[in-house]
């Protein structure tokens, strides 16, 4: 399952403003259903603000500002075995570094390509591709941002997460029920309040 995330961080406010594109979503990730556990190219700001690495975390919380929303979009031909090759693909990345360089040409509109780097939604595209699931075509992994990725007409929203809250649920119940029952009780109080 992809989420989409908007981002609440300086840092994310900042990737959104540097581009027009890149509207709501400052970073996307692969979450894993059964567990909550979470693949992503993360800029750490180790030794220099703009370094990272693809990291696999525990859950889908890790890092991220508390009351970030989490949109979550799923492959609508989903197979057991679909999903478990994406993952595969997400879990091969694990430890490269995170390509700065790639998010600055998506951001600049030039073409800024490093095959042993990755910037989020590359790496999220670049996963579904390597398991023979082609979200859009007639477009390279380098130049999708995380709104342009999940605009493919092969994803459908689940509903959504929110960083520091459903922990209790974590792990009892499958990620996308979670973020259908919040967006049931959204949709439930939009329609409660004209």
């Amino acid at each position: 399952m992809i989420g989409a995330y908007r981002g609440i961080s300086w840092r994310s406010r900042l990737i959104i403003a540097l581009s027009w594109r890149l509207k709501k979503y400052s970073h996307v990730s692969e979450i894993k259903d059964t567990t909550g556990e979470c693949i992503e190219a993360w800029m750490t700001g180790g030794k220099h603000w703009w370094s990272g690495k693809v990291r696999w975390n525990k859950t889908y919380h890790v890092g991220h500002k508390l009351g970030t929303r989490i949109d979550c979009y799923r492959y609508v031909r989903t197979t057991q075995e679909r999903q478990d090759a994406v993952w595969a693909a997400m879990i091969a990345e694990v430890g490269k570094e995170y390509d700065f360089a790639g998010l600055w040409g998506v951001i600049r509109r030039k073409l800024t390509e490093n095959p042993r780097k990755w910037f989020c939604s590359e790496l999220v595209f670049s996963a579904y591709q390597k398991a023979c699931i082609f979200l859009l075509v007639n477009i390279l992994p380098c130049q999708v941002t995380p709104p342009t990725l999940v605009t493919s007409p092969l994803l459908q929203y689940v509903g959504f997460l929110v960083v520091g809250e459903d922990l209790q649920d974590l792990g009892k119940v499958p990620v996308s029920q979670i973020a259908k029952k919040n967006r049931m009780i959204e949709e439930r109080d939009l329609l409660s309040h004209p």
